[in-house]
C-alpha cells in the first residue's frame, strides 16, 4: 500500500504462501533487481494501477507465479515485468478489470515462460515491451475470456490455447499462432500475425501491417474483413488468408494488399472481395510468386480509376464471377480462368500482363469494354461485349467465336481459329485496324469482323 514508488526488492527472495495486495495510490509499487525472486504459491492481487518493475539495479530478477495473479481493480493499465524482470506463470492468471501488460522477458533463456491459464475479461491482456521482449506460451497455456487481447511489442509465440471472445489487437511487435487460435475479432494496424497454425476470426480490420507464416488466417462465413486506412504496407507473404465472408477494400491509400513468398489470397465459393476504391493487390518485388484465387464473387463496385489485380508475379485464377461495375479492373499477373466476367457499362476489364488462360467454361459479357494491353490473353470461352473490344498490347488468341460491337486493333497482334463477329447485321461494323497485326485460319463471313 501507499503511495510511494520505492517499494525495492533486490538480491532477496519473497515466498508467499498466503495473500498479497497491492492496493497504494503511486505508481511502480514494487521494483525488483539484482536477481531478486517474488515467488508467489498463494494469491496475489493487484487492486489498483500499480505496477511490478525493474529497478535498473544488477541482473535480472524473476516472478514466479505459481499460484493465483489477478488483477481485480483500477480501470487503467498495470505492467508485469517491466524491462528486465522475468515472469514464469505455472500457475493461473485473470483479469478483471483494467488492463494487464507483459513487458518483461528477454533473449538468453530468460523469456517469460506462461504455461498455465489467463482469464481474460471484462479486462484487458497485452503483451508488449521492446523488440527484445520475448513472451513463450506453451502448449500447456491457455488465454481464454470475453475481454481484449492485444500485442504491441516483442515477440509472442503461443503453443497453447486461444480462444479469445473480445477484439485480438495486433499494434506492434510480433504474435505466432503455432496452434489453432480463435478470436470474435481482429485488428491489425502494425506488427506482424504469423505462425504455423490457423488463426479464426469473424471481423477483421487490417489497416497496416502484416500476415506471415505457414499457417492460414480464416475469415468466418459471417465475417466483415475490411482492408482500409492510408498505409500501402498491408502485407501477405508467405501465409494463406482465407476469406469465407465478405471482404471490402476501401481505404484511402494505394495498393491495399501486397503479396509475395507463396502467399495465398482465397476468396471461397458463397465469399464477395469487393473493391470500393481504386487500390490494388500487388506483388512484393523481389520475392517468388504468389497467388489470388476466386471461388466466390469479386467486384469493382467504386472508384472510377484502375485498379490492379495481381501486378507483377500475382496470379489470378478464377472459377467464380468476376463484375466490374465502375472504372477499370487491370488483370497483370496472369492466371487461369473458368468463371464469368461481367463489365457493365461506362467500365473497363484490361488484361495488362502475364499470360492468361481463359479456359471453354469461361465467359465475358456485358455492356462495358474490354482492353487487351500487355501481356497474352488465350480465350476459348463465351465472348459477348456490346462495348468495344481493343487491342493495344501484347497479343490475344481467340479460339472460340467472339462477338463484340467495335473492335480497335492499335498496337499487338490478335490470331486465333475462330470468327470475331458484331452482334447485329447492321453494316458497317465501327472498327480500327490503325495498327498491329490480325490473322484467322477461318474463311470471313458477311458481317463478319476481320481480325
Amino acid at each position: 500500500g501507499g503511495n510511494s514508488s520505492t517499494k525495492v526488492l533486490n538480491r532477496r527472495h519473497l515466498e508467499n504462501y498466503g495473500s498479497i495486495v497491492m492496493n497504494g495510490t503511486g505508481v511502480g509499487a514494487l521494483n525488483m533487481g539484482s536477481v531478486a525472486e517474488l515467488n508467489n504459491y498463494g494469491s496475489f492481487r493487484i487492486s489498483n494501477n500499480d505496477s511490478i518493475q525493474y529497478s535498473n539495479v544488477g541482473e535480472r530478477p524473476t516472478f514466479n507465479n505459481v499460484g493465483t495473479f489477478t488483477k481485480d481493480a483500477g480501470f487503467g493499465t498495470s505492467k508485469l515485468g517491466t524491462g528486465f524482470v522475468r515472469v514464469i506463470s505455472p500457475g493461473s492468471i485473470s483479469v478483471v478489470t483494467g488492463t494487464l501488460s507483459l513487458e518483461g522477458g528477454g533473449a538468453g533463456g530468460f523469456e517469460d515462460t506462461i504455461t498455465g491459464p489467463i482469464t481474460v475479461g471484462p479486462g484487458s491482456l497485452n503483451f508488449g515491451g521492446s523488440g527484445a521482449s520475448l513472451h513463450n506460451l506453451g502448449p500447456t497455456s491457455s488465454i481464454t475470456g470475453s475481454g481484449n487481447v492485444s500485442f504491441n511489442g516483442g515477440t509472442t509465440t503461443i503453443a497453447g490455447t486461444y480462444t479469445v471472445g473480445g477484439v485480438t489487437y495486433i499494434i506492434g511487435g510480433r504474435a505466432d499462432f503455432n496452434s489453432n487460435a480463435t478470436s470474435a475479432r481482429t485488428s491489425i494496424g502494425s506488427g506482424t500475425l504469423g505462425g504455423t497454425n490457423s488463426f479464426s476470426t469473424g471481423d477483421l480490420l487490417w489497416t497496416g501491417g502484416t500476415m506471415d507464416g505457414e499457417g492460414s488466417t480464416d475469415i468466418g462465413a459471417t465475417g466483415v474483413m475490411t482492408i482500409a486506412g492510408v498505409s500501402s504496407q498491408k502485407t501477405l507473404t508467405g501465409r494463406t488468408l482465407n476469406n469465407n465472408g465478405l471482404a471490402v477494400v476501401n481505404g484511402t491509400g494505394t495498393g491495399a494488399l501486397r503479396m509475395g513468398n507463396a502467399a495465398v489470397f482465397n476468396n471461397a465459393a458463397g465469399a464477395t472481395f469487393d473493391i470500393r476504391n481504386n487500390d490494388s493487390v500487388v506483388y512484393i518485388a523481389g520475392s517468388s510468386a504468389a497467388v489470388f484465387v476466386n471461388d466466390g464473387t469479386l467486384t469493382k463496385s467504386g472508384g472510377a480509376g484502375t485498379s490492379a489485380l495481381g501486378t507483377g508475379a500475382v496470379a489470378f485464377n478464377n472459377t467464380g464471377s468476376v463484375q466490374v461495375m465502375t472504372g477499370t479492373l487491370s488483370l497483370e499477373g496472369g492466371g487461369e480462368d473458368e468463371g464469368a466476367f461481367t463489365v457493365d457499362e461506362r467500365s473497363t476489364l484490361r488484361f495488362g500482363g502475364g499470360t492468361h488462360r481463359l479456359l471453354s467454361s469461361s465467359s465475358i459479357s456485358g455492356a462495358g469494354n474490354v482492353l487487351y494491353a500487355a501481356g497474352n490473353t488465350n480465350f476459348a470461352g463465351t465472348y459477348d461485349i456490346t462495348g468495344t473490344s481493343t487491342i493495344a498490347g501484347g497479343t490475344a488468341q481467340f479460339d472460340s467465336n467472339i462477338t463484340t460491337t467495335n473492335v480497335a486493333i492499335v498496337s499487338g497482334g490478335a490470331s486465333g481459329t475462330r470468327q470475331f463477329r458484331r452482334p447485329t447485321s447492321e453494316m458497317p461494323a465501327n472498327r480500327n485496324l490503325s495498327g498491329g497485326k490480325h490473322a484467322s485460319t477461318v474463311p470471313i463471313a458477311e458481317r463478319t469482323l476481320p481480325v
